[in-house]
């Protein structure tokens, strides 16, 4: 990995991403010079980007909070945007605050905000539909932050008989995956928004970011999936379908053949590489003597 700067909308200072593939997949990708854009449905991990995002929050203690935050809205303490969450509320309360006693305030604000809490299934119901409708429109690059693990090999490359290849990130031709980013692997699936974030929806400080909400849903997987390393580049797309997107050639950096590799195969895969970069490199897999993992040799 690279020290220097990077161009300022890039999101790492990677030199190199790692894509996993058997070798029929390897010639249909050097052959047509793409490679392949997924959406969600064809992911082999059936929670990936396909899970509801839930709610966690104590509501006696959001309460106090927002009746707290609401109190410095009315004495003028902070302010306040009309527009969101129940910002309209509070626009009429001030108002109406020097003429309402203290006791009938705090139940009018108990009632407020315990009517907000119970509505808000139905309103995360409707806000996961809208959401799921919307990820059908993404398309997702995987690849890894890594060539070598096995499991990997085993699970991508055909057992070991396919290939690994390396994509170089590079400046002058803007790479794809500039904008790549690591997966978070958590045990638990993610929340939708926590306890401050609500709390800052109801008292008018802060709307609901939906990129956030989606950034968090696509760069989140199971535990399980952590040896992948993945990075991922998530595309807008109307086609709701596959898309193959076209590569530079010099950002086809090196090809890596599996330990069980075809010496048909890697003559008919390294002449294409070649055709595309002809300074592509080339390493063969040998299983470790004394290691369960693989090391790599310069292929000629």
């Amino acid at each position: 990995m690279t020290s220097r700067g990077r161009p300022e909308h890039w999101r790492h200072n990677r030199d190199y991403f790692y894509k996993y593939m058997s070798c029929e997949t390897a010639k249909a990708v050097l052959a047509n010079r793409t490679l392949k854009w997924s959406p969600a449905t064809d992911f082999n991990d059936p929670f990936d980007m396909q899970f509801d995002l839930h709610l966690e929050f104590d509501p006696d203690d959001l309460v106090r909070l927002c009746k707290q935050d609401t109190c410095e809205i009315l004495l003028g303490k902070r302010g306040f945007e009309p527009s969101i969450g129940l910002g309209n509320m509070l626009s009429r309360l001030q108002t109406l605050t020097p003429r309402l006693p203290p006791a009938v305030l705090d139940n009018f604000l108990e009632d407020a905000f315990r009517t907000a809490i119970k509505n808000l299934p139905v309103d995360i119901s409707r806000m996961h539909e809208e959401l799921r409708n919307h990820f059908k429109k993404y398309n997702i690059l995987c690849l890894s932050a890594v060539n070598d693990n096995l499991l990997m090999w085993s699970h991508y490359a055909d057992h070991h008989r396919g290939v690994v290849i390396r994509l170089a990130c590079l400046e002058e031709t803007d790479s794809s995956w500039s904008v790549a980013e690591p997966i978070v692997y958590s045990k638990s699936m993610p929340r939708l928004v926590d306890q401050n974030e609500l709390r800052d929806l109801f008292t008018g400080r802060a709307d609901l970011q939906r990129e956030s909400i989606v950034k968090r849903t696509i760069l989140t997987k199971a535990w399980d999936w952590q040896y992948e390393q993945e990075w991922r580049v998530a595309d807008f797309s109307k086609k709701m379908s596959a898309e193959f997107v076209n590569f530079h050639p010099l950002e086809l950096a090196a090809i890596y053949f599996g330990c069980k590799s075809d010496v048909a195969d890697r003559d008919a895969i390294l002449s294409r590489a070649k055709s595309i970069n002809p300074a592509v490199q080339a390493f063969l897999a040998k299983k470790s003597e004394r290691a369960f993992g693989l090391e790599f040799a310069p292929l000629t």
